[in-house]
């Protein structure tokens, strides 16, 4: 009578497999689970964002958006309860009791949440009444900051718009309720990562540790940035023009629009283009928030030239797109990246 055999892994072999396994997943599982929570963490972001724009245009409709007036954090807090369901409310001495006491700037900076104590410190210069902290039932904690001065949205005769003038004429934009709050808010509660473009967002605000503002995909350095001019008959990086005497282009020696673009590189980040610029300037006119935010005004270089003697430049007052001499050291600079 012939016997068989049923064949099997031994021991050895099944411990090597499993140390396999065990490699392989600690390799691919940490990239995945951390992919998986930033998804989540924009989607909950995203819903946060459009609640807040759906509560706060109820509440305009409703007369319960207060304007015009030196209106406290309080009263227009309790009006947004009306609309959103609030757990438990902080004052701005006590801010740690809604919200971790500590956590990261988009730019890894520590931010300690008890200095957030009013709008100032939310990126809004003129804000100055005291913030206050919001636990949500849904498990979002926040730091709100109100405009006192927040102009009302007439919506029935406007739909929901603010009358502008722009370079083409008047018209009309969509209203926008939500520039009226700062609001820096954890979707993700007290837990970790605690870190601002994670789990951390920024309604309308700008945390003092950050050094810049998010403008679309483009991150726009906060202020109004010093730089010297540089002498480009010897150094040719960021002018390549060839350089001659007046009136042909008398700014080699002295050319600001290159240093404007040396400082930026210098930074690690980089001179606006034409359309970048067009983009900051488009975002500024339909949102006040970030116009106040920016608070760009006059004329600023863009990375690109004119001719020979000019760069480009775009003036924040009207929006014209020009150019002007190379040696004019009188532009403001913002840096991109």
């Amino acid at each position: 009578m012939k016997i068989f055999k049923n064949k099997a892994f031994t021991l050895a072999e099944m411990l090597i497999t499993l140390a396999v396994v065990g490699i392989v997943a600690t390799i691919i599982i940490p990239p995945l689970i951390t992919n998986i929570n930033e998804i989540s963490w924009a989607k909950a972001k995203d819903n946060f964002d459009a609640k807040i724009d759906q509560v706060t245009r109820q509440m305009n409709i409703n007369g319960d958006l207060p304007s015009g007036t030196n209106i406290s954090i309080e009263t227009f807090a309790d009006n947004f309860q009306k609309y959103i369901k609030v757990a438990k409310r902080c004052e701005s001495n006590n801010l740690t009791d809604c919200f971790v006491s500590t956590f990261k700037s988009s730019g890894g900076a520590e931010v300690t949440t008890s200095g957030l104590t009013d709008g100032t410190y939310l990126g809004h210069s003129s804000w100055t009444q005291k913030t206050l902290g919001l636990s949500f039932t849904d498990g979002t904690n926040a730091i709100i900051a109100y405009d006192p001065g927040c102009t009302y949205l007439d919506w029935v005769n406007n739909q929901g718009s603010i009358y502008i003038a722009s370079t083409t004429g008047k018209s009309f934009i969509p209203g926008n309720t939500t520039a009226c709050l700062a609001i820096v808010y954890d979707i993700n509660g007290n837990q970790n990562p605690n870190v601002v473009g994670k789990d951390i967002g920024e309604l309308n605000a700008v945390l003092g540790n950050d050094d810049c503002v998010q403008v679309g995909s483009l991150c726009v350095s906060k202020t109004n940035l010093s730089y010297n001019a540089i002498d480009t008959t010897t150094d040719k990086t960021y002018d390549s023009s060839i350089c001659g005497s007046f009136p042909n282009n008398p700014y080699c020696a002295s050319n600001a629009w290159a240093g404007a673009k040396k400082t930026c590189a210098d930074l690690g980040w980089h001179l606006p283009s034409e359309a970048e610029l067009t983009s900051i300037y488009n975002v500024t006119i339909k949102n006040s928030g970030i116009k106040s935010l920016l608070n760009m005004s006059s004329l600023y270089w863009a990375s690109s030239q004119m001719n020979a003697f000019a760069g480009r430049a775009r003036n924040f007052n009207d929006g014209l797109l020009g150019g002007s001499g190379k040696g004019d050291d009188n532009l403001y600079m913002r840096c991109v990246k």
